[in-house]
């Protein structure tokens, strides 16, 4: 009874003092016994009811401020009652909460998911110790080409340079495991001494590599299992380490099990190396892989280098003179500046279309801020200043916010392991994708800026409200300054909606190009399969390899639907980039005149089995290939018969034909070879790039041990793949032979990048634009309403339909272009940083601007006829009688 005594005094205070005239004491008297009457129907006593509907309507605000200091209420409190009197909002506006909370879900979940990518890809630290000290080594071509590093260089590198606390140097090796029913085939690398200690792991079981295993020239007799394999081919046996596996026919004693080290070095089998200094300098074939020295930076590293480069071109001016050295820490090598770029293109997009769902929330509650004028202004009368209205107005949108986050996250964790199964996005570290804790301080944080960004304008615009004002209005009208608040916020929203379809048209457009670029060659029922021979029956280079193809092309051949086969040392579109040097015979006296080419040793099935056209000349065939070899191998002075690509011989020969002239392989007075062919350029290395010069050499030169298959069918592939499994294994059963892959599909992983990128950016605008038309819609129709007594007295004085329709159109369209044409200049500044990912088409490019704004302009309109075709219904006589 004290509580109510003490609140109905307040309230007659506060009537006094603000001397209400008598219409307006009516209306929150009327107010108050009608929130009182629900009070009672909930079961409430009479005294329950009196009290509870001064304190929840607002009435006695003064009063429980004084009051909380003498019952020592604190600010959480405070902050609990108003959350609880937000969410009772929310259960009372069922639909608003829904369109509001779902909004806010697809913002914090899109930028969730995508933070999640980017924090695993570009921001998470890699799994090595003091990985920000570790670079990747390569040498630079005098034509300022990163290449790999020879032997002999490498060793002088570690020997001589004061830079590097450690250096290392590695190469992929292909083994088989012959182990099992089926013989597997096993990614190996091979790694010079201290490869482990450089990084900074340690084998989880058994021991590292000792200065014993490594010997020049002989086969090793030790390995490290990889983690992966040692669970797939091991089951992960406690025991393995001591026993004995055959890997390439040899056995090999395991002596140690590595932890997962996740990408690059995913290998299933380590074996020693020792770096031969009698090697060729000119042969490059290694990777190198080291550690700075505590206090060097990079550049520093690079500068010494340098140094030792320039001494070694001064010394073997043939194979060093003119090259540097390319020096990268190990994040630039594993992410690159284009998966760094992808990344931020994408966060910064789906930070717009955060930005984007917040106003259109706030726009959702200026709109019903303007609905609960009448409660906001008898809060008001009855004593509730500004900032406390403020304050519970913005736990309101806290509380949504939050709600929206929670639903947000949930999409995410739903989204994140689709993402993560799509094999072809050509992105680092996606398995290690996650909602962890950095990403989940990133949602909190959105969240609370999210509640800031929609929340603000509407609570500064509700905590406005007068009684009075509202009482002498009706209730009927809004203000000016409401009207202008809303309509910027529709503006900005189709600014926000504009930039993201530029952005979207443009890599779209790029796409398009890409899938209409010619490779050079026909892939369509073309199979791929990467057959490695062991090296104890097939030693590396030797006739046995390039016999052993030519029994198993034989073979595929012969296999019914088979139209051609070939085999290539690179597996197309995905493999390895072999490069080297060559310079015209009458042009090769300095290795500044040689030219920097891609190569590929290749049977001579190869051209037909892929559809790559004969330009001029005659492609090597097996009979001209034996002969050359046997004049060599007799001690004969010959040149080995190649075949070029046209964008080498237009480089090389401009002006003549390069059918029988002679080029100079790798450095002055390497191998002459000599050209029996020209063919088109295919863009199986680079596709969809330019073409890059191409020499093809006789895999009886080259024998490479490691081969593709390229298997052309003249019915479906996929029919193919048992019975060319088959011809392999009558040849070799000894052979593994992984998934068959289609070329068509290789293709398809070679644009993987840019059809995430657009697929992505698309999903984001396309919501932009339906939160843009939405919120033009809506504002459209509340304007109609709040203009129908105008519209009403127009038709009765003889407005004609179209002039009505016109009316409203006017507006929507004049906010749509006024957003549309911000959106075109901030598109315009923003989408530089698109110009790295797009292919053919500029940054400024007039047709995607032009198509992307008849696209928004013809939503704008079709979201404006709408309620312009509803201002129609209104009645001319009904407005009259109520004036």
């Amino acid at each position: 009874m004290l509580i109510e005594k003490r609140a109905r005094e307040a309230l007659a205070a506060l009537f006094r003092k603000k001397r209400l005239d008598a219409e307006m004491e009516e209306e929150l008297r009327f107010h108050l016994e009608k929130e009182t009457e629900k009070n009672l129907r909930a079961g409430m006593t009479e005294s329950e009811a009196r009290r509870q509907a001064l304190v929840s309507f607002g009435g006695v605000e003064r009063y429980k401020e004084q009051t909380r200091e003498e019952r020592g209420v604190r600010p959480l409190e405070s902050f609990v009652q108003d959350a609880r009197y937000g969410l009772r909002q929310i259960r009372k506006n069922p639909g608003f909460s829904l369109v509001a909370v779902l909004t806010l879900a697809l913002g914090i979940g899109a930028t969730t998911v995508v933070f999640s990518v980017f924090h695993a890809v570009v921001l998470r630290p890699l799994p090595f110790q003091e990985a920000h000290r570790l670079v990747r080594v390569q040498e630079l071509t005098p034509q300022d080409q990163p290449n790999s590093v020879s032997d002999a260089n490498f060793l002088d590198f570690r020997d001589q340079s004061r830079s590097f606390q450690a250096m290392v140097a590695v190469f992929t090796r292909p083994l088989v495991l012959n182990e099992g029913p089926e013989p597997a085939r096993l990614e190996g690398m091979a790694v010079t001494e201290g490869m482990f200690e450089m990084l900074g792991v340690s084998p989880a079981l058994g021991r590292d590599f000792v200065p014993q295993d490594f010997a020049i020239g002989e086969e090793p007799q030790v390995a490290i299992l990889g983690n992966g394999s040692w669970n797939r081919h091991f089951g992960a046996e406690p025991g393995i380490v001591g026993q004995t596996v055959v890997l390439d026919g040899i056995p090999r004693t395991v002596v140690g099990v590595l932890p997962e080290l996740g990408s690059p070095f995913q290998f299933g089998v380590w074996l020693p190396y020792a770096a031969d200094p009698g090697f060729p300098r000119a042969d490059h074939r290694r990777e190198v892989f080291a550690r700075l020295a505590p206090g060097v930076s990079p550049d520093q590293a690079r500068a010494d280098l340098d140094r030792i480069q320039e001494r070694l071109g001064e010394a073997f001016p043939q194979s060093n003179a003119g090259w540097g050295v390319w020096l990268r820490t190990f994040p630039e090598w594993l992410i690159g500046p284009r998966v760094t770029r992808i990344s931020q293109v994408l966060l910064g997009a789906v930070g717009l279309l955060l930005l984007l769902a917040c106003v259109s929330v706030s726009n959702l509650l200026m709109a019903r801020g303007t609905a609960r004028r009448r409660e906001i202004s008898l809060r008001a009368a009855l004593g509730a200043g500004r900032t406390r209205l403020l304050s519970q107005l913005l736990v309101e949108s806290v509380v949504l916010a939050g709600l929206g986050a929670a639903l947000g996250v949930l999409l995410a964790h739903w989204t994140l392991p689709l993402i993560q199964a799509l094999e072809s996005v050509p992105l680092p570290r996606l398995d290690q994708v996650g909602l962890d804790r950095p990403v989940l301080l990133f949602a909190s944080g959105a969240t609370l800026l999210s509640a800031v960004a929609f929340g603000v304008a509407p609570a500064l615009q509700g905590s406005r409200a007068d009684l009075m004002d509202f009482l002498r209005t009706g209730g009927r009208m809004i203000g000016p300054g409401t009207r202008r608040v809303r309509d910027g916020l529709v503006a900005g929203q189709l600014a926000l909606a504009m930039i993201l379809l530029a952005g979207a048209g443009l890599l779209l457009n790029s796409f398009l190009r890409m899938t209409t670029v010619d490779p050079g060659f026909e892939p369509e029922r073309i199979l791929l399969v990467q057959l490695s021979l062991p090296a104890d029956r097939y030693p590396e280079m030797s006739p046995q390899v390039s016999d052993g193809y030519r029994e198993i092309l034989s073979a595929v051949e012969a296999t019914p639907g088979v139209l051609a086969a070939g085999a290539t040392m690179a597996s197309p579109i995905s493999g390895a980039r072999p490069s080297n040097f060559v310079a015209r015979a009458d042009r090769a006296g300095d290795q500044r005149d040689f030219l920097g080419v891609q190569f590929r040793s290749v049977t001579p099935g190869f051209f037909r089995a892929m559809g790559i056209p004969l330009r001029v000349g005659q492609l090597f065939d097996k009979v001209q290939t034996d002969a050359v070899m046997a004049a060599a191998l007799a001690g004969g002075s010959v040149e080995i018969p190649v075949v070029v690509s046209q964008s080498l011989a237009d480089r090389l020969w401009p002006d003549r034909d390069p059918v029988n002239e002679t080029i100079i392989w790798s450095q002055p007075g390497g191998a002459p070879m000599s050209v029996v062919a020209v063919v088109g350029d295919a863009l199986d290395l680079t596709f969809p790039m330019d073409p890059q010069p191409m020499v093809y050499l006789p895999h009886r030169f080259v024998a490479w041990p490691t081969m593709t298959l390229v298997i052309r069918g003249a019915v479906d592939p996929a029919s193919l793949a048992g019975p060319l499994r088959e011809a392999v294994w009558s040849v070799d059963p000894t052979l593994p032979l992984p998934q068959f892959t289609l070329m068509e599909d290789a293709l398809g992983d070679a644009i993987s990048a840019p059809r995430l990128n657009t697929t992505l950016l698309g999903l984001f605008s396309v919501a932009a634009l339906l939160l843009a038309a939405v919120a033009l819609y809506g504002i459209t129709a509340f304007g109609v309403a709040c203009r129908s007594r105008e519209i009403g007295v127009r038709m009765a004085l003889g407005a004609s339909r179209e002039e009505v329709v016109g009316m409203v159109l006017k507006g929507a369209l004049a906010l749509a272009g006024v957003g549309g044409g911000v959106g075109l200049v901030g598109a315009f500044l923003l989408n530089r940083f698109l110009r790295s990912l797009l292919f053919g088409v500029e940054a400024g490019d007039p047709p995607t601007y032009l198509a992307v704004t008849v696209l928004l302009a013809s939503v704008s309109l079709v979201a404006a006829l709408f309620p312009a075709r509803r201002a129609l219904k209104v009645d001319p006589t009904v407005t009259l009688q109520a004036e």
